[in-house]
């Protein structure tokens, strides 16, 4: 069994895990990215990064509101993801932060 520790780095630790990442239009391949598991969350976000590295398309747009209450239209992109040996998921994922 894998087993992952929190992440020092970040104040308070969070729980991570490496994943894969792939373009599901061309099949380019991220893997071995640390990512931040956020049980809260209601959407992945993907690193301006990663995107560009990936040479993601755009698959559509989405509104979201933010803790202060300002909505921002995002960029959506169609992503594979997978953690280590689970079947892999498809995802709409957003465009984050650096």
């Amino acid at each position: 069994m894998i087993r992952y520790r929190y992440s020092q780095q970040l104040t308070p630790p969070a729980p991570f895990v490496y994943v894969s990442v792939r373009c599901v239009a061309t099949g380019s391949l991220a893997s071995s990215l640390p990512a931040q598991i956020d049980t809260a969350a209601d959407r992945t976000v993907l690193p301006n990064r990663l995107v560009e590295n990936l040479a993601l398309a755009e698959d559509g747009r989405a509104l979201f509101q933010g803790f202060a209450g300002e909505i921002v239209e995002l960029p959506l992109y169609l992503v594979e993801i997978r953690i280590q040996d689970f079947r892999p998921l498809l995802v709409r994922a957003a465009l984050g932060a650096a």
